[in-house]
């Protein structure tokens, strides 16, 4: 399949989503019990549009942990620190622009655009997350990528941030 292909099919299941389609399921163990854990299953692909994946997203105890494979197999746990809502051209507090991140972390970004687009967040959500020790946030964002770019058009997108140190 080329490129261009797999990437319209990756943007189409991502219209799905956005859509509320049955392409995401979730599960809630038990609704009458706030102490059961509650599991999330977010479906997604990533920008290769190689392969649907599955991300859990497990609350218990006050906290929230993203459950993944990453492309080397190797399962990760990413916990997620707060999720909020913001406005939209405000920049996050105690946060710059990322820069030179890896590709742990690139992916945790495009799950949380997936989770979004589910959620039906409005642009300008939040959700900070801590890999390495390090703390990020990702900001549902309207991106386009400019005439002549790969999608012209404005789409959902992550704007990610790194702490300040």
């Amino acid at each position: 399949m080329s490129s261009w292909r797999a990437r319209r099919n990756a943007d189409l299941f991502y219209a799905d989503l956005m859509r509320g389609g049955r392409a995401v399921r979730s599960a809630r163990l038990a609704e009458d019990d706030p102490q059961e854990p509650t599991v999330e299953e977010i479906r997604y692909a990533l920008q290769d549009g190689k392969a649907t994946r599955v991300a859990r997203l497990e609350r218990a105890d006050g906290s929230t942990t993203l459950s993944f494979t990453d492309v080397a197999g190797k399962a990760q746990q990413v916990p997620i620190l707060e999720i909020r809502d913001a406005p939209v051209g405000r920049r996050p507090a105690g946060f710059r622009r990322a820069r030179n991140v890896g590709t742990l972390v690139a992916i945790v970004s495009y799950i949380l655009l997936w989770a979004c687009g589910k959620w039906k967040k409005n642009y300008g959500t939040e959700i900070v997350f801590e890999v390495g020790g390090k703390r990020y946030l990702g900001k549902y964002a309207v991106h386009n990528d400019g005439p002549g770019g790969p999608r012209p058009m404005d789409h959902p997108g992550i704007d990610l941030y790194e702490a300040t140190p």
